[in-house]
């Protein structure tokens, strides 16, 4: 009589509103169709006032000249090109301050981390203060403080704070610093830089083998100076043995 009682209460059928798998199929149909009516209520919205306020919409106008200027560009660029190279510059930009944000920071990490352990009591507390400061604090607050304490702190750009001779100028725009123009000359003093090293490490290494040569050892510097004068003069007069 049980078995058949529990044959029973499986058979039991009830309505659609109370079965629990049509309730969530039917919940989901119509969250899925509101989801539908909403998205195309905005899209058709969007279109509508665009064309009501003839404002064109599309990809077409990344062929247009963009008219502005990029400060800092990695790829020739002029207010004359398009917005699609404007864009291009942007990200090639972005990925520059990328690569250099991950090598900086590991080596930044890198050093607070193991500063942070160093047995000087000074470092070992300024490497916890930075860790402290800055730990767990968004990226995004730390640069609305900066730019709030530059735009204010500092002056206008006819007022900077000059430095190290009228060299430097800090002003709330930045820091602004001269840098050497490119001059056909430079690689000539360049290649000028590297014989010189190369031709004093060559003359380091002979004068030291010389030296370890020689019966009586001399000092390396008295043997390089005394080669120096023997290549300007010719020849040069006997050192006194120490």
């Amino acid at each position: 009589m049980a078995v058949e009682a529990l044959g029973s209460a499986h058979r039991v059928k009830v309505a659609p509103w109370n079965d629990p798998v049509v309730r969530g199929w039917v919940f989901q149909v119509v969250v899925v169709g509101l989801v539908a009516g909403l998205a195309w209520y905005l899209v058709s919205n969007t279109i509508d006032n665009l064309a009501r306020q003839k404002i064109a919409s599309g990809f077409d106008y990344l062929g247009r000249e963009a008219g502005f200027e990029i400060g800092d560009s990695m790829i020739e660029y002029s207010p004359a090109s398009t917005y699609a190279r404007a864009i291009w510059v942007g990200i090639l930009n972005t990925l520059r301050v990328a690569v250099l944000g991950i090598i900086l920071s590991t080596i930044l990490g890198t050093l607070v981390g193991v500063g942070r352990l160093s047995p000087n009591w000074l470092l070992a507390k300024i490497c916890e203060w930075y860790v402290e400061a800055f730990r767990n604090v968004p990226l995004l607050l730390w640069l609305f403080l900066f730019y709030k304490l530059i735009s204010e702190a500092f002056p206008g750009p006819r007022q900077a704070i000059s430095a190290l001779w009228g060299s430097l100028f800090l002003s709330n725009r930045g820091l602004y610093f001269p840098v050497p123009m490119a001059d056909p000359i430079h690689k000539w003093m360049g290649v000028a830089l590297v014989v010189g090293i190369v031709g004093a490490v060559m003359l380091h290494r002979w004068a030291k083998k010389r030296q370890e040569a020689s019966p009586s050892p001399r000092s390396s510097p008295a043997l390089a100076s005394r080669s120096a004068c023997r290549c300007w003069y010719g020849s040069a007069p006997a050192l006194p043995a120490p």
